[in-house]
């Protein structure tokens, strides 16, 4: 329900900043108004019938630029009151009604409950539930990596020899965007696996391109791999032996990511550990780069 107001022969009746009207009529305490000058704080603009906006004078009264829009009776809804901060944003109710609405640059109230998350820096967009259970439908962050383009892979396999063995190079940028890695090995019978970190490089071998897993992005690896490259020294960080039979009856898959330190050469070694037996292996290295928020 609307507030009807009439508003008659405004001015100032004394000397101490407040303009009053009797019998009924509007009356303003310019000592009493918002300080619209302070950061962030909010302040009332007053509207017209017509929405044109009023301002107070030197006198303490409300004036219009256009005498011919004098404040009229609110017969018709027209006039109301705004919120505004100290940049003129005005504060808007804003109903949620389905995927579609933004809430980015959106000052004020909004309604219906949905709840809202930030997508980006300019967007603002509202987090869904599943519609039978009304869980919330949520991916892992390193499947969140693979849509934003940032999620890479090698893959192949090795026939080893007796005694044979294979090594891969990775070898860090000096940036803080961070590989995430893991890796992952099927053989038929018994191998060795050792991880070398800051090992000395003579020859990286062969390059390996890395493939990014979203295939729609260009997006190029930062961490550089190669394939049988000769080194020497490193820290060894990790080692095992798995598999054994003549199918593939070993697997190995690193149950955590490792996070990569910057600006290191890695040697992940692979070793045919069975006697007078060819040993073929699949292998596979997977990892998302990141760079840290804080």
């Amino acid at each position: 329900m609307a507030n009807h107001v009439k508003i008659e022969d405004v001015k100032n009746t004394n000397s101490d900043g407040i303009t009053k009207v009797v019998n009924n009529r509007l009356w303003t305490s310019v000592e009493n108004t918002v300080d619209t000058s302070v950061t962030n704080t909010l302040a009332t603009v007053i509207y017209n019938s017509s929405n044109d906006e009023l301002s107070i004078n030197t006198a303490g009264e409300i004036k219009e630029e256009n005498s011919d829009n004098i404040l009229v009776n609110q017969t018709n809804g027209n006039q109301k009151t705004l919120i505004v901060n100290t940049a003129g944003d005005i504060a808007n109710l804003t109903q949620n009604t389905g995927s579609s609405v933004d809430l980015h640059n959106e000052y004020g109230i909004n309604s219906n409950s949905i709840l809202y998350g930030r997508a980006s820096g300019t967007l603002i967009r509202p987090i869904t539930t599943d519609l039978s259970t009304h869980a919330l439908n949520l991916i892992t962050y390193n499947h969140h990596e693979i849509h934003s383009g940032n999620a890479f892979y090698i893959q192949n396999w090795e026939q080893l020899a007796n005694g044979g063995s294979t090594n891969f190079l990775f070898r860090t940028p000096d940036t803080t965007k961070w590989s995430h890695f893991d890796f992952e090995f099927e053989n038929q019978v018994e191998a060795e696996y050792t991880i070398l970190e800051a090992v000395t490089v003579t020859d990286v071998g062969t390059t390996i391109t890395p493939i990014n897993r979203n295939r729609n992005s260009s997006n190029t690896a930062t961490l550089l791999s190669y394939q049988d490259a000769t080194y020497t020294g490193g820290t060894q960080i990790a080692a095992g032996r798995f598999g054994s039979g003549r199918v593939f009856g070993g697997k190995l898959r690193d149950a955590e990511e490792r996070m990569l330190k910057q600006n290191t050469d890695y040697i992940f070694l692979i070793e045919n550990v069975t006697a007078g037996a060819t040993n073929n292996i699949n292998w596979f290295f997977d990892w998302y780069e990141h760079t840290d928020k804080n």
